[in-house]
């Protein structure tokens, strides 16, 4: 059942055996799985049904060092947009499955392995650990099961397998807030709690267990769950925040004894490789090509994909067209009838004209003519520095707002240049076109990736079996608290390069089973 705490009491108390914080893809998939079971289960979600300004308003957050942005923000041939931390994150019921790109993409065997040439990588588990959840995963994202595993599009390029593969997912048609709703209103065992914005976690004396969570309104109410077991499913973001901002027993925050939280911050950085003049938009733009692991392993490189996109180039402007008719005049050896408004227009559009000259010379085209952009996104090497604080600022409830310290190492940009080497010289050898790439990728360029992120927010509380390596152990269980656990992509140990969604969902169904069968081990 839903009730909005707004119009409940001042003060409510409750009490389950599960408390889920966060009601995304992970919170909706842990209640929904455990809505079959005798297990009482209580859900908060900080907003409401719809979308509302103010809730939005508490994802909030500064940017410092590298600048972070969502890559879709950046408009073709326009400046960089880097919004604030607010826009990147969807905070009602259904959490960010309210706006999404559907993609549902299973993570690789590899993705799971050490790498030697990776720092901080390898997951304490394996992909034949999650497998056994795939089909309940693919039939709560409604995706075509068909699509899972290595399929190429129906005119495939003749790529070398070496160096590029083929490997696509399928794309979910749903928003688990909306496609999940009835099925949890009816559920007698699960109540969900709407405008219910955690405040703290609230561990025992010795931080060995989570007794209680409080919760309040933006209008001033405030209300206590005591569970058995709490759930933090609020994103790769907020879930660290939420542990930091959890601090009356442990200074530094819960599961934050080693100063970890909030570290390993990663996205997929995306963006713009270079442009293909020449190329056939409807060979190339239904491809898609990731680095093949030989490659990966003999360049000693991260994950990274290649999409292909038909842009329009703008108008030509006003002096280049006079130079043209010019010109075609001269060629004939005849003077135009209107050469003087000619020259007129050329001298008013004089920069454009001069730019043009320089282009024509440089790369034989004086405006740039309609190309196919190559976008490539790759995975994020884990960085102990790229990571979540908290800032100085706080929001509606008093609580301090999230700072974001985004880095990305050298082996990032070893990757980006390798990556777009060897994309441009497939290109070349098949006579696809040809493939210009930007200054900052060129080999020897000390200049900047210009890429922003997908907002597939990472690596927070990153799993390991080590507590001096990650935050949780393989069961989503927070080192040295025996009864809190982090549902979502804040878990990921590394990111690969496509979509977290899936596994996100996949964890989220291993992570209930675990919860039901420990809680009635425990009784």
């Amino acid at each position: 059942m839903f009730a909005d705490f707004r119009k409940l009491e001042d003060g409510l108390s409750l009490k389950a055996d599960v408390c889920v914080i966060g009601a995304g893809a992970a919170g909706i998939t842990i209640a929904t799985t455990l809505a079959k079971t005798p297990l009482a289960v209580c859900l908060l979600e900080s907003g409401g049904l719809e979308y509302e300004p103010a809730t939005q308003d508490l994802y909030g957050g500064q940017t410092r060092g590298r600048p972070w942005y969502d890559a879709d923000t950046r408009e073709s041939g326009g400046e960089q947009i880097i919004p604030e931390l607010v826009f990147s994150r969807v905070r009602f019921f259904g959490g960010s499955t309210n706006h999404w790109g559907h993609g549902c993409v299973p993570l690789d065997d590899t993705d799971f392995a050490v790498r030697s040439w990776v720092p901080f990588s390898g997951w304490p588990i394996r992909q034949a650990d999650l497998e056994p959840y795939y089909a309940r995963a693919v039939a709560l994202c409604q995706a075509p099961a068909a699509d899972f595993g290595r399929r190429q599009p129906p005119d495939p390029l003749a790529v070398d397998p070496t160096k590029l593969r083929y490997h696509t997912g399928a794309l979910s048609p749903i928003n688990f807030g909306t496609a999940y709703r009835a099925a949890l209103q009816q559920a007698d065992n699960v109540k969900i709690l709407l405008h219910a914005n955690l405040l703290e976690l609230h561990a025992n004396r010795d931080a060995s267990a989570v007794e209680k969570a409080t919760f309040g309104t933006l209008e001033g109410k405030r209300g206590t769950v005591y569970a058995r077991s709490f759930v933090l499913c609020c994103g790769g973001i907020e879930n660290a925040r939420l542990l930091l901002l959890s601090n009356s027993v442990v200074k530094q925050g819960l599961g934050n004894t080693r100063d970890l939280v909030g570290r390993f911050f990663m996205d997929h950085p995306r963006g713009a490789c270079g442009r293909i003049y020449g190329g056939d938009p409807k060979h190339l733009m239904p491809q898609a090509l990731y680095f093949a692991p030989q490659i990966e392993r003999r360049e000693k490189t991260l994950q990274a994909l290649a999409r292909f996109v038909d842009r329009e180039a703008g108008p030509i402007p006003d002096g280049i067209v006079a130079v043209r008719q010019l010109e075609a005049a001269f060629a004939a050896r005849t003077i135009p009838p209107n050469f003087a408004e000619l020259i007129e227009r050329i001298v008013l559009d004089a920069d454009d004209v001069i730019r043009g000259i320089y282009r024509r010379e440089m790369d034989g085209d004086a405006v740039p003519n309609n190309y196919i952009e190559f976008e490539g996104q790759f995975e994020q090497a884990p960085n102990p520095d790229s990571r979540i604080t908290l800032g100085d600022e706080v929001d509606r409830l008093g609580q301090r707002r999230t700072m974001l310290d985004w880095r990305l190492t050298d082996l990032d940009h070893h990757t980006y240049r390798r990556f777009a080497l060897t994309v441009a010289a497939e290109i070349a050898r098949l006579g696809l076109g040809r493939l210009k790439l930007p200054p900052w990728l060129e080999p020897d360029s000390t200049e900047p990736a210009e890429l922003g992120g997908c907002s597939h927010h990472m690596g927070t509380t990153r799993m390991a079996d080590d507590p001096s390596r990650g935050v949780v152990d393989r069961n989503c269980r927070v080192h040295g608290i025996a009864n809190l656990y982090i549902g979502g992509s804040s878990c990921f140990s590394t990111g690969g390069c496509g979509f977290p969604t899936f596994t996100i969902v996949v964890l989220a169904l291993r992570l209930a089973r675990y919860l039901q069968q420990d809680l009635a081990r425990s009784g």
